[in-house]
């Protein structure tokens, strides 16, 4: 996670993709350039969206009970404070506990859950079997 953060200077990131202070949202953007999910331009600037997808990093980070995959999910939460989670993890449980901690946080409880079961097909494409 540290690492996203120490990297997003090296990457081209959309225009739009850094708050208006000029801090890159390196730990919430995917760069992956797929805008079918919520992406950096759904990230909000305002103060209190930034402190909602920090504290719900922070928590995640905070369980040592979480897989690395986990750990290094994208949280993304906009304007409004609705929270949107994507990639993968390793269980139905740590996909559960994530949801739990982004809706304790998240300004409504508004959760898009796009967290994905490891071994289960995270490309989109076909399964194998």
């Amino acid at each position: 996670i540290q690492e996203d953060m120490a990297d997003a200077g090296h990457l081209s990131r959309p225009k739009g993709a850094l708050e208006k202070g000029g801090e890159p949202l390196g730990e919430t953007a995917p760069l992956n350039g797929d805008r079918a999910a919520s992406t950096a331009q759904n990230q909000s600037s305002r103060p209190e969206s930034v402190r909602i997808t920090r504290a719900i990093r922070q928590q995640i980070i905070d369980r040592q009970d979480l897989s690395t995959a986990a750990k290094n999910i994208k949280v993304i939460t906009d304007d409004k404070g609705a929270v949107t989670l994507r990639g993968p993890v390793k269980s139905s449980n740590e996909r559960e506990a994530i949801e739990e901690i982004a809706r304790d946080n998240a300004q409504g409880g508004q959760v898009s859950n796009q967290l994905v079961i490891k071994g289960e097909d995270v490309s989109g494409g076909r399964s194998h079997g």
